[in-house]
């Protein structure tokens, strides 16, 4: 599938859309800024090399282009369009629907609610992401991520950085994940947990990737006995 857009200059864009007024955005310098009017559905995963083909046609010349849509956005699939050497920005004049959306290198802002199927995933501090309305999804990972969203009632909240609450009230933090998740996040059987002491335990890597297969398998990635710190 490929999508037409318009292609504006920033004082064409600021005249229409009032870029001033997403402060995530404003200060985030673009090399094009380019448009998609109306409902937006697209059928594959968003990804830097999929914005390639699917909206610029296979010829992207920009790294940090702004991608505007003028309405509510569907993607059949995960976002993440962040990757190193490219920065876009993306400005969501609706609401977001995805199975699944990692902010990363880029900055993205929804002025609806957002409807994730399974996870949010925001890792490290390079970029930044603000949904206005409710993001609703069943669990929300952070990093030191700058991760400015509104949480549904029944999102469990992860810090799997440190022990201590940013931008959320986390349900549960790095320091005690190795006894709430099950061993498979850690790529790991229980018997192999069970043999390490206090130190080994606490070196423990949590795999963000392997806890998110869990999660769309529709496994649960918490044990059964996991209580919330909240």
């Amino acid at each position: 599938m490929n999508l037409s857009y318009q292609q504006l200059t920033r004082e064409e864009a600021n005249q229409r859309f009032e870029l001033d007024k997403y402060k995530l955005l404003a200060s985030v310098p673009n090399d094009a800024i380019i448009v998609l009017e109306g409902d937006i559905t697209i059928d594959t995963f968003l990804s830097e090399s999929s914005i390639t083909s699917v909206i610029f046609n296979g010829e992207r010349t920009t790294a940090q282009e702004l991608i505007i849509v003028n309405g509510n956005l569907t993607v059949k699939g995960g976002i993440s369009i962040g990757s190193e050497g490219k920065c876009p920005s993306l400005l969501v004049l609706g609401d977001l629907h995805c199975d699944s959306l990692e902010s990363t290198d880029d900055f993205i802002e929804v002025t609806g609610d957002a409807y994730i199927k399974y996870i949010f995933d925001g890792n490290y501090n390079h970029g930044a992401i603000k949904i206005a309305g409710t993001t609703h999804v069943p669990y929300i990972l952070n990093s030191d991520h700058c991760s400015n969203l509104n949480p549904s009632d029944n999102a469990i909240v992860i810090n799997y950085y440190n022990s201590s609450d940013d931008f959320f009230k986390y349900d549960y933090y790095a320091g005690n994940l190795v006894d709430v998740c099950i061993p498979k996040v850690f790529n790991l059987e229980q018997e192999e947990l069970d043999e390490m002491d206090e130190d080994d335990r606490e070196d423990v890597e949590f795999d963000r990737i392997t806890f998110a297969i869990i999660v769309e398998s529709g496994r649960s990635p918490l044990k059964e006995n996991a209580t919330s710190n909240k």
